[in-house]
């Protein structure tokens, strides 16, 4: 399930949720695959922590990405760019495969998620200024249901249940783990 073409089979058939990002600040991740060294055949997912000082969701484990700026090429553009600033990937080096479903945030972003294949040639250089670790999940255990949990969360006076992916000693969780976990999902109808 987790090979390239079969991403790429699913995401060319796959219509995202797209929802108005009216009243909300309009931003891309790229959801980066790269084959693993380990596993030819095999996808793993890139992650970052986000710097420990940074202004907003510090320390946090996320996708490359950020806000949608008028000189970019759409949401994919916004990806790329934000690929190269934090990463160093080159976009030259991303093969963009399709997006998944448009996501609000409770902290007032509007998240397009762009999947994209990173060669494996291309050499990850993080920002240090943005990233304080890179580390992939291969998509075989993201997979794995047991892995999943959702955990309460209280945010401005409302509760909500949020998914959490714990993985070499990072905790997933919040966008990223519902983006993944939209990923998933959708990867899991197809497997029937």
């Amino acid at each position: 399930m987790s090979t390239r073409r079969t991403i790429q089979e699913i995401l060319a058939d796959y219509e995202p949720v797209q929802v108005s990002a009216t009243g909300a600040h309009p931003a891309a991740v790229l959801v980066p695959m790269r084959p693993q060294q380990k596993q030819p055949g095999s996808l793993e997912v890139l992650l970052t922590r986000r710097a420990d000082d940074l202004v907003s969701h510090a320390g946090q484990v996320s996708f490359p990405g950020g806000r949608i700026e008028a000189s970019d090429d759409g949401p994919a553009g916004a990806a790329l760019r934000e690929t190269f600033e934090e990463l160093g990937i080159e976009p030259g080096q991303v093969e963009v495969v399709g997006r998944l479903d448009d996501l609000y945030t409770v902290t007032g972003y509007h998240i397009t998620p762009v999947v994209g294949i990173v060669s494996a040639a291309a050499v990850v250089t993080p920002n240090p200024r943005e990233v304080a670790r890179v580390f992939t999940v291969p998509l075989e255990a993201l997979m794995i249901a047991e892995r999943w949990q959702q955990r309460t969360h209280d945010y401005r006076g409302s509760s909500f249940r949020v998914w959490h992916f714990p993985f070499d000693s990072e905790d997933v969780w919040g966008a990223t783990a519902a983006v993944l976990r939209g990923m998933v999902e959708l990867l899991w109808a197809q497997r029937g």
